[in-house]
C-alpha cells in the first residue's frame, strides 16, 4: 500500500472511532522479505468490508492479515 493511501485509511479509521497506526516495514505472507506500508487497526475485516471504504478511495489491490488482537491492511 502506498503511503498516501495508508494515511487516508488511518484518517478514516480514526474519524470513525477506531485505533489505527502506520507500519512502514511490514512484510506479509508470501512477500519473501519485501517490505511495504501497512495500517494496523482494531477494525476487523468484517467492519472494513461493511464500510466499502478501501474500494471507495481506490484501494482495490490490498492484502489483510489477522495479528491476534489487531488487523493489518497492506
Amino acid at each position: 500500500m502506498n503511503i498516501e493511501d495508508a494515511n487516508k485509511l488511518i484518517a478514516f479509521l480514526k474519524d470513525n472511532g477506531y485505533e489505527a497506526e502506520l507500519r512502514e516495514d511490514y512484510s506479509g505472507r508470501n512477500m519473501f522479505g519485501e517490505n511495504t506500508n501497512g495500517v494496523v487497526t482494531d477494525a476487523s475485516f468484517v467492519i472494513m468490508e461493511s464500510f466499502h471504504y478501501l474500494s471507495d478511495i481506490g484501494i482495490d489491490n490490498y492484502r489483510e492479515d489477522n495479528m491476534g488482537k489487531s488487523f493489518i491492511y497492506y
